[in-house]
Formats: structure tokens, C-alpha cells, sequence
């Protein structure tokens, strides 16, 4: 079962989510041949076009780091009325798709234009 987590994500401003994924005995998962994705949308059932895709990389694989992120361009398209839900999943060399953390994400309005 993935955690649970509530974000906040500043409008306009690039956002950066660092992660150590563990397995259920508490050890470090090594993610040796894994890739990493995630997604944002407003609900659920939101079609394609209104995810928001994370940037993800696995920044030491036998560490069991990864790092989730969105730029500031990104961010300065989302709605701060709405309250985004999010997951991030891996996968493993055979398919195997695991869900590491989902939750909710809120947006901070951005008062500043440039």
C-alpha cells in the first residue's frame, strides 16, 4: 500500500519532492533497473489533458532516492481553487507497477508576474 501524503506546491515557483523508498520491512529498496513516474490531475477521473506530469528521476538507485519535481511553467498552469490528486509509481524490469506515494496536493497562489 503506498503512504499517504498532503503537498503543497507554490504557484509559478519550481517544486521539488525528494523521496527514500523503503519496503515493508522498513529496508531501503534498492531500485536497480526501475523506472519512475507520476502524475497530477484535479480528480481522479480527469481525462489526458489535464494531468500534470512530474519530472522524475532515481538519483541513486541502490540508495532507494528518487526525486519527483515540476517547473515553475508547470506550476504557474495549475489552478490554486483545486485541489490536485497525485501518485507516484514504479516499475520494475518485468512490468511489475507499484504505487510508492499518493495523496493530495495544494496549490499557493502566486501573487508575483513576471
Amino acid at each position: 500500500m503506498a503512504q499517504f501524503e498532503e503537498i503543497t506546491i507554490d504557484q509559478g515557483a519550481d517544486f521539488e519532492m525528494n523521496l527514500i523508498i523503503r519496503q515493508q520491512n522498513n529496508a531501503i529498496k534498492d531500485l536497480t533497473g526501475y523506472s519512475v513516474a507520476g502524475q497530477l490531475r484535479p480528480t481522479y477521473l480527469s481525462g489526458d489533458s489535464d494531468a500534470v506530469t512530474f519530472g522524475t528521476e532515481i538519483t541513486d538507485a541502490f540508495l532507494g532516492l528518487v526525486t519527483v519535481s515540476l517547473t515553475d511553467t508547470q506550476t504557474a498552469t495549475m489552478n490554486h481553487l483545486t485541489t490536485y490528486v497525485y501518485d507516484v509509481e514504479t516499475t520494475d524490469s518485468d512490468g511489475i507497477v507499484k504505487r510508492i506515494v499518493q495523496g493530495v496536493a495544494t496549490i499557493n497562489p502566486s501573487v508575483t508576474r513576471l
